[in-house]
């Protein structure tokens, strides 16, 4: 059976040392609209979580506030890049945990953000050159 191997871009990524966390093509228009969609509804749920904690009696009735939520965002997150990424990139930290101002569910997409940003410019960049080769080569191709 013949078989094609092409470039789809494809890039495995270490995150905080686990290696192979996550795989995504960073310049992938549908990954990015999944991704903010994603991102969005995940902002939603900070908002609705910390009113819900606010409303919690005890420290007990938090935690299972907390838990419900951590849940929700991990099946978020698995949903966009693949079952099992949540435990690659917190383990068992809850995606609610605070790091440098804001939890960490958002640091990691913001990483993802920029990863994709930056990828989108480094793509664009190389289009044009590309495409101008082959023009190139079957236009010269056609006057023979």
């Amino acid at each position: 059976m013949a078989v094609l191997s092409f470039d789809n871009g494809l890039v495995s990524y270490t995150v905080n040392g686990v290696e192979n966390a996550v795989k995504f093509n960073p310049s992938d228009p549908n990954f990015a609209d999944r991704m903010y969609t994603t991102f969005e509804a995940l902002e939603k749920k900070q908002t609705v979580r910390d009113g819900d904690i606010q409303q919690a009696k005890t420290a007990a009735d938090m935690l299972k506030v907390i838990r419900k939520y951590d849940e929700e965002m991990r099946e978020a997150i698995d949903s966009l890049f693949s079952e099992g990424a949540c435990a690659a990139v917190f383990g068992d930290m809850s995606t609610y945990a605070m790091a440098g101002g804001l939890p960490v569910w958002a640091n990691f997409m913001l990483s993802v953000i920029d990863e994709c940003d930056g990828a989108f410019a480094r793509e664009q960049k190389q289009v044009n050159p590309k495409i101008q080769k082959y023009i190139k080569k079957y236009q010269q191709a056609q006057k023979k």
